[in-house]
């Protein structure tokens, strides 16, 4: 057994200097990526506090590609196991989220949000805010609670097309209002 780790480690090694040299073809690429992603299916969470560590130190702008590659990983784990698996990838990427790499966080909200959002998915495969809420009151955030994290009142399934447009035409009538006396002598076009 130790001796399957310390060749796996190996592996881990040989691919982590070579993954993100952007020399090498993108065959060599892909199948190190993909024996990173399914490293950390088998062992989860230790290669991915591994890899967060050694990306901090060596290099920054890697972690937006480890962070990818928990989402595909997340995809392929079910039931309480995959909620397990965010839960501590989320809490691992925290840190690197709140840092000075401004680009991670909106990284992260890009994948974890944004991603599932546009492409349709139903909300029983986002991920859960009580994730969120256990890791606000894990790292002591207060100001974070349930009533941030979800927020059904706007969300564009409860608005309609009457809505919107009524909105619009409301803010052009009194852009209108506004734009009467300020001596603009400009024709506008009307429709």
């Amino acid at each position: 057994m130790e001796k399957n780790m310390n060749v796996v480690k190996s592996l881990v090694e040989a691919c982590w200097t070579n993954l993100w040299d952007m020399n090498r073809n993108d065959e060599f690429w892909n199948a190190s990526k993909q024996f990173i992603e399914c490293l950390m299916a088998m062992n989860k969470f230790i290669l991915l506090e591994e890899l967060l560590e050694r990306a901090k130190e060596q290099r920054p702008g890697s972690i937006m590609s480890i962070t990818w590659t928990v989402y595909h990983v997340s995809k392929n784990i079910s039931g309480e196991n995959q909620q397990l698996f965010v839960k501590d990838a989320t809490s691992q990427l925290l840190s690197c989220s709140f840092s000075q790499q401004f680009v991670v966080r909106l990284f992260c909200q890009a994948i974890f949000y944004d991603v599932p959002k546009l492409l349709n998915m139903s909300k029983d495969e986002w991920i859960s805010p009580k994730i969120f809420e256990h890791l606000a009151s894990g790292y002591k955030i207060n100001n974070i609670g349930a009533h941030n994290l979800v927020n059904n009142k706007y969300t564009l399934e409860n608005i309609t097309s009457s809505q919107i447009i009524k909105t619009r035409c409301r803010e052009l009538d009194e852009e209108e209002i506004n734009n009467e006396n300020s001596g603009d002598f400009q024709k506008k076009i009307i429709l």
